[in-house]
Protein backbone atom coordinates (compact mmCIF):
# COMPACT_ATOMS: atom_id res chain seq x y z
CA UNK A 1 0.00 0.00 0.00
CA UNK A 2 0.82 3.30 -0.66
CA UNK A 3 2.08 5.78 2.36
CA UNK A 4 2.01 9.07 2.89
CA UNK A 5 3.72 10.93 5.34
CA UNK A 6 3.79 14.59 5.98
CA UNK A 7 5.73 15.29 9.50
CA UNK A 8 7.69 17.88 10.37
CA UNK A 9 10.98 17.43 12.92
CA UNK A 10 8.63 19.27 15.67
CA UNK A 11 5.95 16.91 15.55
CA UNK A 12 7.95 13.89 15.05
CA UNK A 13 10.04 14.97 18.37
CA UNK A 14 6.95 15.35 20.01
CA UNK A 15 5.19 12.18 19.08
CA UNK A 16 8.10 10.72 20.62
CA UNK A 17 7.81 11.96 23.80
CA UNK A 18 4.33 11.05 23.68
CA UNK A 19 5.79 7.61 23.12
CA UNK A 20 8.63 7.80 26.02
CA UNK A 21 11.17 7.07 23.78
CA UNK A 22 13.14 10.38 25.02
CA UNK A 23 43.89 3.17 23.05
CA UNK A 24 47.02 2.63 24.56
CA UNK A 25 47.15 -0.57 22.68
CA UNK A 26 46.94 -3.58 25.00
CA UNK A 27 49.89 -5.99 25.49
CA UNK A 28 49.54 -9.47 26.24
CA UNK A 29 53.43 -9.42 26.37
CA UNK A 30 53.00 -7.47 29.78
CA UNK A 31 51.39 -10.35 31.76
CA UNK A 32 53.16 -12.18 34.39
CA UNK A 33 54.60 -15.59 34.09
CA UNK A 34 55.02 -18.72 36.97
CA UNK A 35 55.50 -22.12 36.62
CA UNK A 36 54.59 -24.45 39.65
CA UNK A 37 53.78 -28.07 40.20
CA UNK A 38 50.50 -28.38 41.56
CA UNK A 39 47.55 -30.70 41.32
CA UNK A 40 45.87 -32.15 38.09
CA UNK A 41 41.92 -32.34 38.69
CA UNK A 42 40.07 -33.63 35.52
CA UNK A 43 36.53 -32.32 34.82
CA UNK A 44 33.85 -34.39 34.05
CA UNK A 45 31.11 -32.47 33.29
CA UNK A 46 29.95 -29.50 31.53
CA UNK A 47 29.43 -29.99 27.30
CA UNK A 48 31.45 -32.87 25.56
CA UNK A 49 32.68 -30.93 22.39
CA UNK A 50 34.84 -33.35 20.48
CA UNK A 51 35.46 -37.17 20.79
CA UNK A 52 37.64 -39.74 19.01
CA UNK A 53 37.35 -38.31 15.76
CA UNK A 54 38.54 -35.14 16.38
CA UNK A 55 41.23 -33.52 13.38
CA UNK A 56 41.26 -29.87 12.49
CA UNK A 57 37.43 -29.46 14.28
CA UNK A 58 36.58 -25.98 15.92
CA UNK A 59 33.77 -25.46 18.47
CA UNK A 60 32.92 -22.23 18.20
CA UNK A 61 31.30 -19.67 20.07
CA UNK A 62 31.60 -21.42 23.41
CA UNK A 63 30.07 -19.63 26.90
CA UNK A 64 32.44 -19.15 28.97
CA UNK A 65 29.51 -18.86 32.33
CA UNK A 66 31.27 -15.11 33.20
CA UNK A 67 32.52 -12.23 31.68
CA UNK A 68 36.43 -12.80 31.28
CA UNK A 69 38.78 -9.74 30.44
CA UNK A 70 41.82 -11.14 27.86
CA UNK A 71 44.20 -8.39 26.58
CA UNK A 72 42.23 -5.35 27.47
CA UNK A 73 38.87 -6.78 26.05
CA UNK A 74 35.57 -8.35 27.64
CA UNK A 75 33.85 -11.61 26.53
CA UNK A 76 31.67 -13.94 27.51
CA UNK A 77 32.74 -16.30 24.75
CA UNK A 78 35.33 -18.87 22.96
CA UNK A 79 36.39 -20.60 21.07
CA UNK A 80 38.25 -24.25 21.07
CA UNK A 81 40.11 -26.08 18.24
CA UNK A 82 41.44 -29.80 18.36
CA UNK A 83 45.51 -28.63 17.94
CA UNK A 84 45.37 -27.62 21.30
CA UNK A 85 44.96 -23.86 21.92
CA UNK A 86 41.30 -21.78 21.93
CA UNK A 87 40.22 -17.86 20.83
CA UNK A 88 38.73 -15.54 23.02
CA UNK A 89 35.69 -14.62 21.15
CA UNK A 90 32.89 -16.46 18.50
CA UNK A 91 35.57 -17.68 16.18
CA UNK A 92 38.19 -19.68 15.71
CA UNK A 93 40.36 -21.18 12.43
CA UNK A 94 42.30 -24.33 12.74
CA UNK A 95 46.43 -23.85 12.72
CA UNK A 96 49.26 -26.10 13.69
CA UNK A 97 51.21 -23.26 14.85
CA UNK A 98 48.64 -20.83 16.37
CA UNK A 99 50.98 -18.52 18.12
CA UNK A 100 52.84 -17.37 15.49
CA UNK A 101 51.47 -18.23 11.60
CA UNK A 102 47.94 -18.83 12.86
CA UNK A 103 45.21 -15.98 11.41
CA UNK A 104 43.35 -16.42 14.77
CA UNK A 105 44.38 -13.39 17.61
CA UNK A 106 44.03 -13.46 20.86
CA UNK A 107 44.97 -17.04 21.44
CA UNK A 108 45.70 -18.92 24.46
CA UNK A 109 48.05 -22.24 23.54
CA UNK A 110 48.48 -25.64 25.53
CA UNK A 111 49.94 -27.35 23.33
CA UNK A 112 49.54 -26.14 20.23
CA UNK A 113 50.43 -28.50 17.12
CA UNK A 114 48.56 -30.99 15.11
CA UNK A 115 46.94 -33.16 17.49
CA UNK A 116 44.34 -35.51 16.71
CA UNK A 117 41.97 -37.93 18.89
CA UNK A 118 42.11 -41.71 19.30
CA UNK A 119 40.55 -44.01 21.18
CA UNK A 120 39.01 -42.96 24.14
CA UNK A 121 39.56 -38.96 23.11
CA UNK A 122 37.68 -36.27 24.71
CA UNK A 123 37.58 -32.80 24.17
CA UNK A 124 35.00 -31.36 26.95
CA UNK A 125 34.42 -27.67 28.32
CA UNK A 126 33.06 -27.05 31.80
CA UNK A 127 32.61 -24.14 34.34
CA UNK A 128 33.05 -25.00 38.06
CA UNK A 129 32.42 -23.02 41.43
CA UNK A 130 30.49 -19.86 42.30
CA UNK A 131 30.54 -16.12 41.53
CA UNK A 132 32.74 -14.53 41.69
CA UNK A 133 35.10 -17.36 41.89
CA UNK A 134 34.08 -19.72 39.08
CA UNK A 135 36.60 -20.95 36.79
CA UNK A 136 36.30 -22.47 32.68
CA UNK A 137 38.30 -25.24 32.04
CA UNK A 138 39.10 -26.80 28.27
CA UNK A 139 39.61 -30.15 28.82
CA UNK A 140 42.36 -32.28 26.43
CA UNK A 141 41.99 -35.84 27.15
CA UNK A 142 43.99 -38.76 25.53
CA UNK A 143 44.97 -36.59 22.42
CA UNK A 144 47.96 -37.83 20.38
CA UNK A 145 49.91 -35.94 17.70
CA UNK A 146 48.47 -36.50 14.35
CA UNK A 147 48.62 -40.39 13.29
CA UNK A 148 51.43 -41.16 16.36
CA UNK A 149 51.11 -44.40 18.00
CA UNK A 150 51.63 -44.70 21.77
CA UNK A 151 50.62 -41.16 22.85
CA UNK A 152 48.29 -40.15 25.57
CA UNK A 153 47.70 -35.90 26.36
CA UNK A 154 45.82 -34.69 29.04
CA UNK A 155 45.66 -31.27 30.21
CA UNK A 156 43.64 -28.44 30.28
CA UNK A 157 43.02 -24.75 29.94
CA UNK A 158 41.92 -22.53 33.15
CA UNK A 159 40.10 -19.36 33.44
CA UNK A 160 39.30 -17.58 36.46
CA UNK A 161 36.62 -15.61 37.30
CA UNK A 162 37.55 -11.75 38.65
CA UNK A 163 41.68 -12.39 38.38
CA UNK A 164 41.39 -12.71 35.01
CA UNK A 165 44.22 -15.01 35.43
CA UNK A 166 45.24 -17.90 33.02
CA UNK A 167 46.26 -21.22 33.55
CA UNK A 168 47.74 -24.21 31.69
CA UNK A 169 47.86 -27.51 33.48
CA UNK A 170 49.07 -30.50 32.11
CA UNK A 171 47.73 -34.36 33.55
CA UNK A 172 49.50 -37.42 31.99
CA UNK A 173 51.74 -37.22 29.56
CA UNK A 174 52.77 -40.03 27.45
CA UNK A 175 55.20 -39.52 24.44
CA UNK A 176 55.78 -42.48 22.02
CA UNK A 177 58.70 -42.95 20.20
CA UNK A 178 58.55 -39.74 17.86
CA UNK A 179 59.04 -36.46 19.90
CA UNK A 180 57.84 -32.74 18.59
CA UNK A 181 57.54 -29.16 19.48
CA UNK A 182 54.47 -27.46 20.80
CA UNK A 183 53.47 -23.90 21.22
CA UNK A 184 52.22 -22.98 24.44
CA UNK A 185 51.64 -19.22 25.44
CA UNK A 186 49.95 -16.36 24.83
CA UNK A 187 49.20 -14.32 21.73
CA UNK A 188 47.59 -10.86 21.45
CA UNK A 189 46.01 -8.76 18.55
CA UNK A 190 48.45 -9.87 16.56
CA UNK A 191 51.18 -12.48 16.66
CA UNK A 192 53.72 -9.59 17.28
CA UNK A 193 52.24 -9.42 20.56
CA UNK A 194 52.97 -13.00 22.48
CA UNK A 195 54.33 -14.11 26.25
CA UNK A 196 55.39 -17.95 25.05
CA UNK A 197 57.42 -20.57 26.37
CA UNK A 198 60.36 -22.28 25.35
CA UNK A 199 62.46 -25.44 26.72
CA UNK A 200 64.37 -28.39 24.80
CA UNK A 201 64.99 -29.64 28.50
CA UNK A 202 63.15 -29.50 31.05
CA UNK A 203 59.40 -28.07 31.34
CA UNK A 204 59.67 -27.28 34.77
CA UNK A 205 62.33 -24.62 34.18
CA UNK A 206 61.17 -22.87 30.55
CA UNK A 207 62.27 -20.10 29.78
CA UNK A 208 60.66 -16.97 27.83
CA UNK A 209 60.33 -17.11 24.32
CA UNK A 210 62.24 -15.17 21.90
CA UNK A 211 60.32 -15.18 18.71
CA UNK A 212 56.74 -15.62 18.38
CA UNK A 213 57.67 -19.22 16.95
CA UNK A 214 59.53 -20.80 20.19
CA UNK A 215 58.45 -23.90 20.99
CA UNK A 216 58.35 -26.28 24.09
CA UNK A 217 60.06 -29.85 23.17
CA UNK A 218 57.75 -33.21 23.86
CA UNK A 219 59.60 -36.48 24.13
CA UNK A 220 59.37 -39.74 25.78
CA UNK A 221 62.06 -38.09 28.08
CA UNK A 222 60.95 -34.82 27.95
CA UNK A 223 57.20 -33.92 29.18
CA UNK A 224 55.90 -31.72 31.86
CA UNK A 225 55.28 -33.86 34.89
CA UNK A 226 51.24 -34.43 36.11
CA UNK A 227 49.94 -30.79 37.57
CA UNK A 228 52.61 -29.16 35.89
CA UNK A 229 51.27 -25.85 35.49
CA UNK A 230 51.91 -22.42 33.93
CA UNK A 231 50.25 -19.81 35.25
CA UNK A 232 49.67 -16.10 33.07
CA UNK A 233 48.59 -13.07 35.41
CA UNK A 234 47.07 -9.17 34.74
CA UNK A 235 50.11 -7.29 35.89
CA UNK A 236 50.22 -5.79 39.56
CA UNK A 237 50.27 -1.91 39.97
CA UNK A 238 53.06 -0.81 42.27
CA UNK A 239 53.25 2.72 42.03
CA UNK A 240 51.92 5.76 40.51
CA UNK A 241 49.45 4.36 37.64
CA UNK A 242 49.90 4.69 34.18
CA UNK A 243 46.61 4.70 32.20
CA UNK A 244 45.64 5.66 28.97
CA UNK A 245 43.74 8.54 27.73
CA UNK A 246 39.46 8.73 28.31
CA UNK A 247 37.57 7.94 25.69
CA UNK A 248 33.92 8.20 24.79
CA UNK A 249 31.90 5.73 22.39
CA UNK A 250 30.55 8.99 20.88
CA UNK A 251 31.33 12.88 20.73
CA UNK A 252 27.87 13.97 20.34
CA UNK A 253 25.24 12.82 22.79
CA UNK A 254 21.56 12.71 23.00
CA UNK A 255 19.69 14.20 26.01
CA UNK A 256 19.03 10.96 28.44
CA UNK A 257 20.95 8.57 26.36
CA UNK A 258 23.54 6.11 27.59
CA UNK A 259 26.78 6.05 26.13
CA UNK A 260 30.19 4.92 27.51
CA UNK A 261 33.09 6.41 29.17
CA UNK A 262 36.32 4.17 29.21
CA UNK A 263 40.23 4.28 29.16
CA UNK A 264 42.47 3.74 25.86
CA UNK A 265 44.38 1.29 27.90
CA UNK A 266 44.35 -2.47 27.00
CA UNK A 267 45.78 -4.09 29.69
CA UNK A 268 45.12 -2.14 33.27
CA UNK A 269 47.35 -3.60 36.48
CA UNK A 270 45.00 -5.81 38.74
CA UNK A 271 45.38 -3.21 42.32
CA UNK A 272 43.87 -0.60 40.55
CA UNK A 273 41.18 1.78 42.18
CA UNK A 274 39.02 4.30 39.85
CA UNK A 275 36.71 7.40 40.16
CA UNK A 276 35.24 8.92 36.92
CA UNK A 277 34.50 12.82 37.46
CA UNK A 278 32.33 15.29 35.39
CA UNK A 279 32.54 19.01 34.88
CA UNK A 280 30.45 21.30 33.36
CA UNK A 281 33.95 24.07 32.30
CA UNK A 282 36.69 21.50 32.37
CA UNK A 283 38.03 23.17 35.58
CA UNK A 284 35.56 22.67 38.72
CA UNK A 285 34.86 18.80 39.19
CA UNK A 286 32.57 16.29 41.08
CA UNK A 287 32.95 12.38 41.59
CA UNK A 288 30.22 10.92 39.76
CA UNK A 289 28.27 8.79 42.18
CA UNK A 290 29.05 4.89 41.68
CA UNK A 291 31.24 5.63 38.80
CA UNK A 292 34.36 3.07 40.56
CA UNK A 293 35.14 0.99 37.43
CA UNK A 294 37.51 1.58 34.40
CA UNK A 295 34.70 2.45 32.04
CA UNK A 296 31.18 4.04 32.76
CA UNK A 297 27.97 3.50 30.95
CA UNK A 298 25.94 7.47 31.92
CA UNK A 299 23.99 9.72 30.62
CA UNK A 300 23.62 13.58 31.05
CA UNK A 301 21.43 16.88 29.98
CA UNK A 302 24.00 18.84 28.90
CA UNK A 303 27.50 19.31 27.63
CA UNK A 304 29.68 18.04 29.87
CA UNK A 305 33.66 16.69 30.00
CA UNK A 306 34.78 13.89 32.03
CA UNK A 307 38.02 12.01 33.45
CA UNK A 308 39.41 9.23 35.68
CA UNK A 309 41.60 9.17 38.85
CA UNK A 310 43.31 5.88 39.01
CA UNK A 311 44.84 5.13 42.33
CA UNK A 312 47.31 2.68 42.81
CA UNK A 313 49.21 2.89 46.59
CA UNK A 314 47.43 5.97 47.56
CA UNK A 315 49.32 7.79 44.47
CA UNK A 316 46.45 8.80 41.84
CA UNK A 317 46.72 9.59 38.41
CA UNK A 318 44.18 11.67 36.29
CA UNK A 319 43.70 10.88 32.65
CA UNK A 320 43.11 13.32 30.12
CA UNK A 321 39.79 15.18 29.84
CA UNK A 322 37.27 14.09 27.24
CA UNK A 323 34.29 16.20 26.33
CA UNK A 324 30.79 15.24 25.11
CA UNK A 325 28.82 17.68 23.52
CA UNK A 326 24.87 17.46 23.68
CA UNK A 327 23.20 16.89 20.07
CA UNK A 328 20.02 18.99 19.14
CA UNK A 329 16.75 17.42 19.46
CA UNK A 330 16.42 17.37 15.80
CA UNK A 331 19.36 14.56 15.78
CA UNK A 332 17.73 12.43 18.95
CA UNK A 333 14.40 10.96 16.94
CA UNK A 334 13.26 7.70 18.62
CA UNK A 335 13.90 4.40 17.10
CA UNK A 336 10.17 3.07 15.10
CA UNK A 337 8.91 -0.07 17.35
CA UNK A 338 6.45 -0.83 14.76
CA UNK A 339 5.76 -4.18 14.55
CA UNK A 340 3.03 -4.28 11.50
CA UNK A 341 3.83 -4.42 7.77
CA UNK A 342 0.49 -2.72 7.08
CA UNK A 343 0.18 1.94 6.66
CA UNK A 344 -1.77 4.46 6.67
CA UNK A 345 -1.86 7.55 4.67
CA UNK A 346 -1.82 10.86 6.85
CA UNK A 347 -2.99 13.57 4.89
CA UNK A 348 -2.46 16.20 7.02
CA UNK A 349 -0.24 17.59 10.52
CA UNK A 350 -1.48 20.35 12.23
CA UNK A 351 0.73 21.45 15.07
CA UNK A 352 0.24 25.40 16.84
CA UNK A 353 0.56 27.51 13.74
CA UNK A 354 1.79 24.19 11.44
CA UNK A 355 -0.74 23.20 9.23
CA UNK A 356 0.27 20.56 6.27
CA UNK A 357 -2.13 19.35 3.60
CA UNK A 358 -0.74 17.16 0.66
CA UNK A 359 -2.11 13.82 -0.99
CA UNK A 360 -1.19 11.10 -2.73
CA UNK A 361 -0.32 12.79 -6.28
CA UNK A 362 1.44 15.84 -4.35
CA UNK A 363 4.73 16.30 -2.70
CA UNK A 364 6.64 18.75 -0.42
CA UNK A 365 9.98 20.49 -1.11
CA UNK A 366 12.85 18.85 -2.60
CA UNK A 367 13.66 15.39 -1.22
CA UNK A 368 9.91 14.29 -1.53
CA UNK A 369 9.09 10.68 -3.44
CA UNK A 370 6.21 10.69 -5.08
CA UNK A 371 3.26 7.96 -3.59
CA UNK A 372 5.97 7.74 -0.44
CA UNK A 373 6.32 10.69 1.45
CA UNK A 374 6.68 14.38 1.36
CA UNK A 375 9.66 16.09 3.15
CA UNK A 376 8.40 19.28 5.03
CA UNK A 377 11.86 19.61 6.83
CA UNK A 378 12.51 22.93 5.74
CA UNK A 379 9.39 24.12 7.03
CA UNK A 380 9.60 25.93 10.62
CA UNK A 381 8.94 24.70 13.56
CA UNK A 382 5.71 26.69 15.39
CA UNK A 383 6.68 27.78 18.95
CA UNK A 384 5.21 25.75 21.84
CA UNK A 385 4.41 27.31 25.15
CA UNK A 386 3.76 24.73 28.06
CA UNK A 387 0.32 25.04 29.36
Amino acid sequence: MKKKIHQAKALIFIFCLLSTCLSLDAQVSTYVFTQQVGTYTAITGGTVLGTTANDDNNFNAQNIGFTFTYNGTAYTQLSVNTNGFIVMGATAVSSYSSLSSGTSNNVIAALGRDLQGQTGSELRIETTGSAPNRTCVVQWATYRKYSATGDNYNFQIRLSETTNQISVVYGTMTNGASSGTNQIGLRGAANTDYNNRKTTTNWSATVAGTANNSTCTLSSTVYPASGQTYTWSVPVCTGPPTIGAAQSSTSMACSGVNFTLSLASGILPSGLTFQWQSSPDGITWVDITGATSASLSTSQTAATYYHCNATCSAQTTTSSNVQVGLNSFLNCYCSSSASSALDEEIYNVTLGTLNNTSTCSTTGATGSVLNKYSDFSAVSAPQLVMG
